[in-house]
C-alpha cells in the first residue's frame, strides 16, 4: 500500500496500523516531487544566466558574436522549457497535495478510532518534519486539515452525547409512563405526575435541540473552510 497510487485506494481497506506508513509513503512523494520542482527551476535560471552572458558580446568579432547570438538563442530554448517543466510539476505537486489531504479526511471521517489515529499521526509529522519534508504550502494545508478532522471529532462526540442522552430519555419516559398508569387506577395523584414528565421531557427537548444546533453551526464552519481552501487554490 506504500507504494500504492493515493486515488486508488478505498478508504474501507484502510486499517488503523497501516496510518503512518500510510502518510509517510505520500508526504515522501511530495518531497521527492518538490526536489523536481527546485531541479527543474535551477536549469531555467542557469540557462537564462547563460542567455545573458552569450548577449554581452559587444567585445567579441562579428564571426564570435553570431556564434554567440546563435548559442544564445539555443540557451533561450532551453530556458523556456526548464520553466514551463517547473510549472507543471508545481502544478502536479499541488494537486497531489490537494489528493492526499482530500483522501486524508475522508479517511478520518470512516470512524472515530481512525479520525484519531490520522489526527495524532499527523500532528507527529507536523512537530519532527523538518522543511524538506513539510514545506509551508504542504504544512498549511494539513493544519487546515487538522482543523476539520478535530471539529469532525466534536461533532461524532455531540452525536454520542445525543444518542446517549435519547436512549435515557426513553427509558425514563418507559418507566415513568408505567408507574403514572399504575398510580393512575390507586388514587388521584397521576395528574400531577403525568405534568411532571412533560416537564421533564420539555427540558430534555431543549437540551437535544441545542446539541443539534451546535452541530449545525459546525458542520456550517467546515463548509467555509472547504471554500475558503478552495478560493486559495484557485479552484
Amino acid at each position: 500500500m506504500a507504494d500504492q497510487d493515493i486515488l486508488k485506494i478505498r478508504v474501507e481497506n484502510v486499517d488503523e496500523k497501516q496510518v503512518p506508513e500510510l502518510i509517510q509513503s505520500q508526504l515522501t512523494v511530495m518531497s521527492e516531487l518538490k526536489k523536481e520542482i527546485e531541479r527543474a527551476s535551477n536549469k531555467a535560471f542557469e540557462a537564462k544566466e547563460a542567455v545573458i552572458n552569450e548577449v554581452d558580446a559587444g567585445s567579441l568579432s562579428k564571426k564570435a558574436a553570431i556564434e554567440s547570438l546563435q548559442s544564445a538563442t539555443l540557451d533561450l530554448a532551453n530556458a523556456q522549457e526548464s520553466a514551463m517543466n517547473a510549472q507543471k510539476l508545481q502544478f502536479d505537486y499541488q494537486q497531489k497535495l490537494a489528493d492526499i489531504t482530500k483522501f486524508l479526511f475522508r479517511l478520518g471521517l470512516t470512524n472515530i478510532a481512525m479520525n484519531r489515529v490520522v489526527v495524532e499521526e499527523l500532528e507527529y509529522k507536523l512537530r519532527n518534519a523538518s522543511q524538506e519534508e513539510i514545506d509551508e504550502l504542504a504544512r498549511a494545508e494539513i493544519e487546515n486539515l487538522l482543523k476539520r478532522l478535530k471539529m469532525q471529532q466534536d461533532i461524532d462526540q455531540k452525536q454520542t452525547e445525543l444518542t446517549k442522552l435519547l436512549k435515557e430519555q426513553a427509558d425514563i419516559n418507559d418507566s415513568q409512563i408505567e408507574e403514572i398508569k399504575e398510580q393512575a387506577a390507586k388514587d388521584e395523584e397521576h395528574d400531577k405526575r403525568i405534568d411532571e414528565l412533560y416537564s421533564i421531557i420539555a427540558k430534555q427537548d431543549q437540551v437535544i435541540e441545542k446539541i443539534l444546533l451546535e452541530m449545525d453551526e459546525m458542520r456550517k464552519d467546515m463548509f467555509k473552510m472547504d471554500e475558503s481552501l478552495r478560493n486559495l487554490r484557485g479552484e
